[in-house]
């Protein structure tokens, strides 16, 4: 249940071969952050459903020789069709069995566990975000906020590459309209079609046949320019505040190459059992070949993504 008394657990889609590889380094990191909450990998495909279950049964970096926390508790379902939609049939479940959901695409990476400040924003009410207003505000009932997600810091719309629902008799019934909706509606895309069941405000973000009956959550956003970042749009702030980086639409080979830099980097503090955070806001130089060069690299990876000023928010299509 963890700290908060809620169960949740963390939830990733994996798909491919080259992605699968990634997953143990991801399990990795996860450990290396004391996260104890299990992880639920949706494995799309022979190649993902083997890595999972490897790494489950302890097969891949699950040993503990040097006194360090346990890795989280791996969880693998692996659908008989090959579809991405099952990332929502899987929390649609979990929702229904009483069980948050924190998603993370598998082109993030995790500075800081993210779940302390998301669970906190969420019991606070805080919607986040500007501007924050939605259509679930008249009526209100207040209490904590029952979904948050991540957003393009240059856009007024969503990006459900990490996302937070809170599991609750509204958002299991708010999931299966969304599921029904996204089924009768395959022409449509399932990011627009959240914005706007979530009741989140934008200019001119629409969808076709939202359901007369929607069942209203109260959703909010994350913070979008320091803390939850989008490499492809920009960041701005301290490496210190940052929770994760997406690489979002970032071309394969660059996301390969830049996700492993970074994985390199948290790896080899391990021994030093010093925050990586810590280390890309105070590390300056490093000997060649040490395990501060890593860091120092995967600062450098950072700070191109850098913006001064901020990104100009406009409105999605």
């Amino acid at each position: 249940a963890g700290a908060s008394g809620r169960r949740m657990a963390y939830v990733v889609l994996l798909y491919g071969k080259k992605w699968s590889v990634i997953l143990a380094r991801m399990a990795r990191r996860l450990r290396q952050l004391q996260v104890v909450r299990p992880l639920l990998v949706i494995a799309i495909g022979e190649e993902a459903s083997r890595a999972c279950r490897l790494l489950a049964a302890g097969h891949i970096d699950g040993g503990d020789e040097h006194g360090q926390p346990p890795a989280p508790h791996i969880v693998c379902w692996s659908p008989a069709s090959q579809s991405q939609v099952h990332r929502f049939t899987a929390i649609h479940t979990m929702l229904h069995l009483g069980v948050d959901v924190l998603y993370m695409d598998m082109d993030t990476y995790l500075l800081r566990d993210p779940a302390p400040r998301i669970l906190e924003q969420a019991a606070s009410g805080r919607r986040g975000g500007s501007p924050f207003a939605t259509q679930a505000d008249e009526g209100d009932d207040g209490g904590p906020l029952e979904a948050l997600f991540a957003r393009h810091a240059d856009a007024d719309c969503i990006n459900i590459g990490v996302f937070y629902l809170r599991a609750t008799e509204r958002t299991a019934v708010w999931m299966s309209q969304f599921l029904a909706w996204y089924h009768d509606h395959p022409f449509e895309i399932d990011q627009r079609g959240l914005h706007v069941f979530l009741g989140l405000w934008s200019k001119q973000l629409s969808i076709a046949y939202k359901p007369h009956d929607l069942v209203k959550v109260r959703a909010g956003i994350l913070e979008d320019v320091n803390e939850i970042v989008i490499g492809d749009v920009g960041w701005a702030g301290s490496l210190s505040r940052m929770f994760i980086f997406h690489w979002c639409h970032r071309p394969i080979e660059l996301k390969e190459l830049e996700l492993n830099a970074a994985y390199d980097a948290g790896d080899a503090l391990e021994a030093y059992n010093l925050p990586l955070s810590l280390a890309l806001d105070s590390n300056k130089a490093a000997l060649p070949g040490s395990a501060w060069e890593k860091v120092l690299l995967f600062r450098d990876i950072l700070a191109a993504y850098q913006k001064d000023p901020p990104p100009e928010r406009t409105f999605c299509w």
